[in-house]
């Protein structure tokens, strides 16, 4: 806005008001008063976009950085898995491939905590419980806000068998024989990709569970098999 445009505005806004007459309103002046409302209905957006952003901005970060909100995180160990094949009902495994990512629960504290609390399972995420030996562990997912097919699994990388659980399920379960890896994704997940007990999933060579950290090693030892895992909930 130009100074006579300024200058008319303040004008028309302290020009006296006389009883019976209108205030007299050069077009430079109606013209000054609609730039000055665009002015005003822009900052009243800025205003608004301003306040939402700072609702919405550190709930947006916390997905980048944790995927999507699911509260995984941001330094979870994370290895992909392959299902290779589900039995043909001849001792064969038929010939398919699928990959999951999978979050590994290898310490007492990980085992312990599973994914109780989480938000929400990532499309194509999973969690793997990982066991020194083989056991059978007692789950229950009580506290766990989504559905899940838990699957058993031996130490060739078999399905012993998969099991689906409900969100806040109370029901403790464990596998029907000693498992050395469990692995937790969104139920429906192997159904959906023909997979049923006897389908063998590729773990990634040399993945073992950490010691308890309470477990030292006598002197002089120069190492061995990991010591069993405690029996955990899920």
């Amino acid at each position: 806005m130009t100074e006579r445009g300024c200058y008319n505005v303040v004008c028309c806004l302290l020009a006296p008001h006389q009883p019976g007459a209108g205030v007299f309103r050069p077009r430079e002046c109606r013209l000054g008063n609609q730039r000055m409302n665009w002015k005003k209905h822009i900052l009243t957006f800025v205003i608004i976009f301003l306040v939402v952003g700072m609702f919405l901005g550190p709930r947006s970060g916390c997905m980048g950085r944790r995927g999507r909100g699911t509260g995984r995180p941001p330094d979870a160990r994370v290895v992909e898995l392959t299902l290779e094949g589900a039995p043909d009902g001849g001792g064969h495994l038929s010939p398919y491939s699928y990959a999951v990512r999978a979050e590994l629960a290898d310490t007492e504290a990980k085992r312990q905590q599973g994914l109780a609390g989480r938000a929400a399972l990532e499309p194509g995420y999973g969690m793997l419980y990982v066991y020194g030996e083989p056991q059978t562990p007692e789950f229950s997912e009580a506290t766990t806000r989504f559905p899940l097919s838990v699957a058993f699994i031996r130490g060739d990388g078999t399905i012993a068998g998969i099991r689906k659980t409900h969100a806040n399920d109370p029901v403790a379960f464990t596998p029907d024989e000693p498992v050395k890896y469990v692995l937790e994704v969104r139920q429906g997940w192997f159904e959906d990709r023909g997979a049923q007990a006897g389908a063998r999933l590729g773990i990634p060579a040399g993945l073992t569970a950490a010691p308890p950290p309470d477990v030292e090693e006598p002197q002089g030892s120069t190492g061995g098999e990991t010591p069993p895992a405690t029996r955990l909930d899920g």
